[in-house]
């Protein structure tokens, strides 16, 4: 698969000590192929709503962690709201596989890359706090602090980075960001990761025609973006001979 991925957004790194102001979420792999998202609110909160109904596929692979909260629906938006009688949190966590099966209409969540490194989309965490008088107008919650898992980088936004990195998707409709140890193709018009599974005739192809490509488009269309675009080209060996 590969994705082309443009939204603006602000990448900054940070320490431990630099968290990003409230409302945040922290995203980080806990074990091989299994995250954890950890919403952190200014106050208790009842309920968070998705931008991002998705067909409600967070209820087959989403383990909520938080006591007293769990998964449910409002009309068509997926939530994760309060039992009754239950005691709201500040903090709600969820765990999560690496979900890679398509989602109708939507964005997959998670694209694997053979050497090991995933790109998950970021708007499939995007959540409004709902249901207390003094968030009634709340936006959604856009800022992630990821936590990369060592040994390997973040790209997105044409930028690479280690570490701790706190982002804010300024746009607000998501995007892919890579976390891996793929050894990107960078120029000055693009930055790609290429699976290494790809057949070798192709990948030399991609990693030969692709910043010719994005060079073309800028020299055609006579503009500079204000950012690198990111390409992540995925790929998953086929069992029938000839695709």
């Amino acid at each position: 698969m590969v994705v082309l991925a443009l939204a603006a957004t602000r990448l900054a790194a940070c320490t431990p000590a630099e968290l990003p102001d409230l409302p945040y979420i922290t995203v980080e792999r806990v074990e091989d192929a299994t995250w954890r998202a950890t919403f952190h609110l200014p106050a208790p909160v009842a309920a968070l709503r998705f931008q991002r109904p998705a067909a409600f596929y967070r209820e087959q692979v989403w383990e909520v962690l938080t006591p007293g909260y769990r998964l449910g629906r409002d009309g068509d938006w997926q939530t994760l709201e309060l039992s009754e009688a239950a005691q709201p949190a500040s903090e709600i966590a969820v765990a999560f596989e690496e979900y890679t099966s398509p989602i109708p209409k939507e964005y997959e969540f998670f694209l694997r890359f053979t050497a090991g490194g995933v790109a998950f989309y970021t708007g499939h965490l995007y959540a409004q706090p709902v249901g207390d008088a003094y968030l009634e107008n709340a936006e959604y919650i856009r800022t992630l602090r990821l936590k990369t898992p060592a040994g390997a980088q973040a790209i997105v936004r044409g930028s690479v980075r280690e570490g701790a990195l706190n982002w804010t998707d300024e746009l607000g409709d998501g995007t892919y960001i890579y976390m891996g140890n793929e050894t990107p193709i960078e120029t000055d018009h693009l930055i790609a990761v290429v699976d290494r599974g790809i057949p070798e005739w192709l990948r030399l192809q991609l990693h030969s025609r692709l910043p010719e490509l994005l060079a073309a488009y800028t020299e055609r269309l006579g503009a500079s973006l204000p950012w690198k675009p990111v390409v992540l080209y995925s790929f998953d060996d086929a069992d029938v001979p000839g695709l």
